[in-house]
């Protein structure tokens, strides 16, 4: 039996298997610090744990191989959300991982980039130019890493339609299957706008590139437009498919100065990819090309800009059904074989020895 070296205890956990999901499925487990009763995605440490979590590690069925995590939150001395990327193949065949925990020097080794295809959690104040190459327009931004998201005030104007903002690095290897969706849950939000003056036109969206350009860029936008000679606005919310805008219903009624939020997720299957705005699927389009960047963009003109939010988000490997949680393990300890083996040496030499 194998066991991570410098760890005390452990618990083993089964990922059920589903059709198409592959290697490198990110799963969510959720690890509390007390006692309870484990299920589903919930595990708990029996206070054997650090309070901040630090010491949790995930690993293979080989029982030492680590796989990669993301702590997403947590909360010292409660509970912590991690996501784990399983190694093994899920299409056929359920696999099992070990959660480790015990080890009071340890700290985490949390890595957002090797968890997920891509994304960015926002957690840093600076930008992170290994994901974001290059930023046109010259934008005034700023990154809450508190709240999670990136914040645009201002830009070059007389950029509309132009393709403004931030652009990921061009050599993403994005999976078959995939989802775009928020990084920390949030109702889906990815785009929040403010206006600042009341003749304001801008558009801001976010995008996943495809290699034709002309029919392949699949993403969702959040704009506005105003009537110079009232003092409301109207906004809507748009998902595009390459040149093609299907606008919907989603109308609103818009004033200066209030928050308007844009809740959506991206995501393909099969040969089709869909883009869902406030739990209504908007696009459902055939498309087989690949994707190999993604991009934040905001076009602004002359009349005004307002303040646009990009909140924290993550690309994963997708399947629907996605891969359920199994059962789990009991606890176990690194000294239980050692402990067991010198029970049984004692009580026999003790009866040797009458």
């Amino acid at each position: 039996m194998g066991w991570l070296s410098g760890w005390d205890y452990r618990k083993s956990h089964v990922i059920n298997d589903a059709a198409g999901a592959g290697t490198l499925y990110q799963k969510q487990v959720t690890v509390h610090y007390g006692s309870g009763e484990d299920g589903d995605d919930d595990v708990y440490l029996d206070s054997h744990s650090r309070t901040d979590f630090g010491d949790v590690r995930f690993t293979d069925d080989d029982e030492t191989t680590l796989l990669d995590y993301w702590m997403e939150s947590k909360t010292d001395s409660n509970n912590a959300v991690f996501w784990v990327e399983v190694a093994d193949d899920l299409s056929t065949e359920a696999a099992t991982i070990y959660v480790y925990y015990g080890k009071a020097d340890a700290t985490t080794t949390s890595n957002f980039d090797n968890t997920f295809v891509f994304g960015d959690p926002f957690d840093n104040a600076d930008l992170n130019t290994n994901r974001w190459t290059s930023v046109d327009g010259n934008p005034t931004y700023s990154i809450d890493p508190d709240d999670h998201y990136l914040e645009v005030t201002d830009m070059d104007v007389n950029n509309w339609r132009n393709g403004k903002g931030f652009h990921s690095r061009t050599d993403i290897s994005f999976p078959s299957t995939y989802i775009l969706e928020n990084a920390y849950g949030l109702d889906g939000q990815l785009i929040k706008h403010k206006s600042d003056v009341t003749a304001e036109v801008f558009e801001a969206y976010i995008i996943i590139h495809h290699t034709a350009w002309s029919s392949g860029d699949y993403g969702v936008a959040f704009g506005q437009i105003t009537d110079q000679h009232d003092s409301s606005a109207s906004y809507y919310k748009q998902a595009g498919v390459g040149g093609n805008i299907d606008y919907g219903s989603a109308w609103l009624s818009g004033i200066v100065g209030v928050w308007y939020d844009l809740k959506t997720r991206i995501w393909k299957l099969a040969s089709n990819i869909e883009v869902e705005l406030d739990e209504t699927v908007r696009v459902d389009e055939a498309n087989s090309e690949v994707p190999d960047r993604v991009h934040l963009g905001i076009s602004v003109s002359t009349s005004g800009f307002g303040t646009e939010r990009f909140y924290a988000f993550k690309i994963r490997k997708y399947v629907d059904p996605e891969p359920t949680h199994g059962s789990w393990g009991s606890e176990e300890t690194s000294g239980a074989p050692i402990a067991v083996f010198m029970h049984h040496y004692n009580r026999i030499n003790k009866i040797i020895r009458g």
